[in-house]
């Protein structure tokens, strides 16, 4: 940037390093977006050629299994969350990921995916339904829901010599 010729075109990097230094009021002034930030990771699905099989691992790996329809929901003892939802298929695959965002943005997360390209599509399981979805780059469906993160919960003496801290 410092060598370039006057009216010389600047990468995409250099663009974004030159507004990034700009005040916000600025940016706005210019069209330019803050950008959007999920607050966490709410839950993720994950196919299984068995939910049988799956059923009897995650319970015997200390874990809560409950019937959400035709999946199964998996929570850590003691959590009133669902932290991942199996589907039976064919083979092993990540099916989904959801994020929680800020109350009210979804029509502004909706909009600006739309602007850059991406298509909304329906969710891949009946048991996950609610937010907008769409898919990553890698075919991964992606859902983001106006949920709060659920708190971890503190633990108990015994269970803290395997864990770093004293949550769960």
């Amino acid at each position: 940037m410092a060598n370039a010729q006057p009216g010389a075109l600047i990468s995409s990097a250099e663009k974004a390093l030159l507004l990034a230094c700009l005040p916000e009021r600025q940016r706005r002034l210019i069209g330019v977006r803050k950008p959007m930030h999920v607050k966490g990771l709410l839950q993720y699905g994950l196919q299984v050629p068995s939910l049988e099989v799956g059923r009897v691992f995650y319970t015997d790996f200390g874990l809560q299994v409950a019937e959400r329809g035709c999946a199964l929901a998996v929570r850590c003892d003691g959590r009133e969350m669902d932290q991942a939802l199996l589907t039976e298929g064919s083979r092993k695959q990540l099916q989904f990921v959801s994020f929680a965002v800020e109350a009210g943005s979804l029509p502004e997360w909706q909009r600006r995916l739309e602007s850059a390209g991406t298509s909304l599509v329906d969710a891949p399981v009946q048991s996950a339904q609610g937010g907008l979805w769409f898919t990553d780059p890698d075919g991964v469906h992606v859902n983001l829901r106006e949920d709060d993160v659920v708190p971890w919960r503190k633990a108990a003496p015994e269970e803290s010599m395997f864990n770093f801290g004293d949550e769960i």
